[in-house]
């Protein structure tokens, strides 16, 4: 069981990360700066500072925070002290963890525990995004933008800047040591990061559309996920019509997300209740005998049934 993203191995998507973040504050505070007239030099390096150290703790936050079950570690924590456990409060149990759940978690495959809440797990950060990190994920999203956004207005000043100056030889050679023979290659260079920043804010501009838009609906990505390829493999389209683009949402989501993997090819079973909808993957998840009937929610595993006034819930599935 990973503890969270921190935890060994590191993914080679986490250290790309943060080899960009460092190559990006690098460029901008020794390429950027320097040549920044009197006033925006002051602005640009205070923004940009804050909103990096703001990146960077973002990151921290999120990576760091273990999203697993509470249930999961009271149940676990009571095993290890030899102490009285109350599971008859609780309906489910994950026969990975062989603890009992919340109605609302799911098992990770990668990190191999129950997340509640469960909405995907990141390569970007290692780590599963769940209930107790979404909210630091979005605010990582936001700042990630906001950062990448004052790069590439400082890109654009300075092309700009070279363009329009009439000899803009001296200028650059004055404060960065450039000669006429390298002004080509800081050029090349200011674009290249220019345009790296525009490709990733724009991308990540994206996952906060596709965030807002599932949480207008009360989904996680799981949910849209499943429900998508269920439909799929139905040959049918998802039942509404938005403004997002269902084929271009499930690319998108499947290469950025970590869930291009299908969720499984093993049958469900109907859990024993009367008053729901309720689907459970049998090689996961099992009912306690006695288990309290479930009102009021309706949980997704491959198919999402949804009661008219519920919205569609994590099931346990091990998911890679």
């Amino acid at each position: 069981m990973k503890k969270n993203g921190f935890s060994l191995p590191l993914h080679p998507y986490q250290m790309l990360s943060w080899i960009l973040l460092i190559l990006f504050s690098i460029s901008f505070y020794a390429l950027y700066l320097p040549i920044m007239p009197s006033g925006l030099f002051e602005f640009y390096l205070l923004s940009f500072t804050i909103l990096y150290l703001l990146t960077i703790f973002w990151i921290y936050l999120t990576t760091h925070g273990d999203p697993t079950d509470p249930v999961v570690l009271q149940e676990l924590l009571a095993k290890k002290e030899n102490k009285p456990f109350d599971s008859k409060k609780y309906s489910f149990m994950c026969t990975a963890c062989k603890t009992h759940v919340s109605i609302n978690s799911k098992h990770c495959g990668t990190c191999d525990k129950c997340i509640e809440g469960f909405d995907h797990h990141c390569k970007w950060l290692n780590n599963c995004i769940g209930k107790k990190n979404y909210r630091a994920f979005i605010y990582l999203l936001i700042t990630v933008v906001s950062l990448t956004l004052l790069e590439i207005s400082a890109g654009g000043y300075i092309l700009n800047e070279i363009k329009n100056d009439g000899d803009p030889n001296d200028k650059i050679k004055s404060t960065l040591g450039i000669n006429n023979q390298k002004k080509g290659a800081y050029i090349a260079l200011i674009i290249v990061i220019t345009s790296a920043c525009s490709i990733i804010c724009l991308l990540i501009m994206y996952l906060i559309g596709f965030h807002i838009w599932l949480r207008s609906k009360g989904w996680t990505t799981y949910d849209y996920v499943i429900r998508y390829r269920e439909n799929k493999a139905k040959n049918k389209v998802l039942p509404e019509k938005d403004s997002f683009d269902s084929t271009t949402i499930q690319n998108k989501s499947d290469k950025i997300l970590d869930l291009s993997e299908p969720p499984t090819s093993k049958r469900y079973h109907k859990a024993p209740t009367t008053d729901v909808s309720l689907y459970t993957f049998s090689s996961i998840i099992t009912v306690p005998s006695g288990s309290q009937t479930l009102r009021g929610s309706s949980i997704a595993t491959g198919y999402l049934s949804m009661t008219p006034n519920s919205s569609p819930q994590n099931e346990q599935q091990n998911v890679n």
